[in-house]
């Protein structure tokens, strides 16, 4: 069956928010490529807001079969980033990265964050400070570590 382009993303997104994700970072290069048509960047966003919502939503949901493939927080940031979508950026820290929060995307949070205005980056930390650092104060040290060490590279420059 060939399903409509618009609709593509919502087939892919049955098996889990992790089949999502090649699928954006092929519309993401595409989007950046010289030979990118008008429109590309705005199907591009589309695809990432409808990924974000399915991962805000999907807490636990299982899927036919009972298998989903894993989602990966990090890769989203990253894809994100090329984006360059503060709002979407923003969107996903707040709605997902916070709640699902484990440490794993510290690295990836720490190189998008320059795209989000300084106060709503302190804001969203705070955030994931004061829902997690309970349970992951190791994972939270490391994302302060990181961050401190972003700031020190920027100054020396």
């Amino acid at each position: 069956m060939i399903w409509p382009k618009q609709r593509f993303i919502d087939v892919l997104l049955q098996a889990g928010v992790g089949a999502a994700l090649p699928y954006l970072e092929d519309r993401v290069r595409d989007s950046m490529a010289p030979s990118a048509v008008e429109g590309d960047r705005e199907h591009v966003i589309a695809t990432a807001q409808r990924i974000i919502e399915e991962w805000e939503s999907r807490v636990g949901h299982p899927t036919y079969g009972g298998e989903r493939k894993e989602a990966n927080r990090s890769e989203m940031l990253t894809l994100l980033g090329a984006i360059a979508d503060a709002t979407l950026l923003d969107r996903f820290v707040d709605g997902v990265v916070t709640r699902d929060y484990d440490g794993t995307e510290n690295e990836a949070l720490v190189a998008q964050l320059h795209l989000l205005e300084a106060a709503k980056a302190s804001d969203l930390l705070t955030r994931l400070a004061l829902d997690n650092t309970a349970d992951l104060t190791v994972a939270y040290v490391d994302l302060l570590s990181r961050l401190v060490a972003q700031a020190v590279r920027k100054f020396l420059r």
